[in-house]
């Protein structure tokens, strides 16, 4: 397996695709990566509790229920 360096790939890159086409291609994936990666908003109650967040309730004043919520 040949693995070729940074450099040589992004020269590639810039030459099948063009300079700006890479680069906006770049700057998208880093802002898609960077969306993903801190959200906490799909987090369960029962998981926010255990990272130590406070739970998030419904907007129609309903708590948001699942089987993870009853305790044994």
């Amino acid at each position: 397996m040949v693995v070729e360096t940074l450099p040589v790939v992004a020269d590639e890159l810039c030459r099948k695709f063009g300079f700006w086409k890479s680069t906006l291609a770049l700057v998208a994936a880093a802002r898609r990566r960077r969306r993903t990666e801190g959200q906490v908003s799909h987090f369960s109650n029962r998981l926010r509790r255990d990272v130590g967040l406070p739970e998030v309730y419904d907007p129609r004043g309903k708590a948001t229920f699942t089987l993870w919520d009853i305790r044994l």
